[in-house]
């Protein structure tokens, strides 16, 4: 049992006087349980993640307004939301009884299992991100001789379309805007064969690699319709 509570909040900013100045409001979230994570917000500030409830398994919260659902996939022993769009619909991860992970899309028809196709060994599916247009982007596992990696996705119109940065082990990608473009991160094996980790930015098509400056290792984490984007680096101590 994890017994750590977590307290969530949001974070409400505005300008005031300069762009570099900001007014912002912290307001905590009253959830229930013992542990519980918040990952992505809408327009209208629903927000979905995960709660854990005394010994029980992962679940999925969203919280709306004043009030708080939990749902979980039949039969999984972990739900994990990672995303939530502006029509409310809702994408995520759970890992089902013989701990395969799927990914998910929860919308007005009901939850639908995500599954990267063509997966023989072991499959695995992630989603991490979904915009307005219900285009979703996520990462499947690969397999090759001795070794495993994965390679990032996007789904669009029923379509797959595989993500991998040349030469690397890992491509996860991990949000999209409404303009379809895409953030994410990639590994590369250095000279002790450690993954060596980049972002990357990807617009029609065409993948760009970004590194924080001076930064050993650099990952990106969400972008808006500005295309602005966020995420985290390691100094050269190894220190996110």
């Amino acid at each position: 049992m994890r017994s750590l509570y977590v307290p969530l909040f949001v974070l409400l900013c505005a300008n005031a006087f300069s762009q570099t100045t900001l007014n912002c409001n912290l307001r905590p979230l009253s959830l229930p349980g013992d542990f519980n994570i918040a990952y992505g917000i809408n327009d209208a500030g629903s927000i979905v993640g995960d709660i854990i409830l005394g010994d029980g398994p992962p679940e999925g919260f969203l919280f709306k307004g004043s009030r708080t659902n939990l749902f979980s996939i039949n039969g999984a022993t972990q739900t994990l939301p990672a995303d939530i769009n502006n029509l409310g619909e809702v994408v995520g991860s759970y890992t089902d009884a013989q701990q395969l992970t799927h990914g998910f899309l929860h919308d007005a028809t009901g939850f639908h299992t995500i599954d990267y196709p063509g997966q023989t060994e072991n499959p695995s599916t992630g989603v991490s991100g979904i915009n307005d247009q219900g285009t979703i982007v996520g990462g499947f596992g690969i397999f090759f001789g001795a070794g495993s990696g994965s390679e990032g996705f996007v789904l669009q119109n029923g379509q797959f379309t595989e993500i991998a940065f040349p030469g690397a082990v890992i491509t996860a990608a991990n949000s999209i805007n409404n303009q379809g473009e895409i953030v994410g991160d990639y590994a590369i094996l250095g000279s002790d064969n450690v993954p060596v980790f980049h972002g990357f930015y990807r617009k029609d098509g065409q993948l760009t690699s970004v590194d924080y400056p001076g930064a050993t290792g650099t990952s990106l984490n969400g972008t808006n319709d500005a295309g602005i984007s966020v995420g985290i680096y390691e100094d050269e101590t190894g220190i996110p």
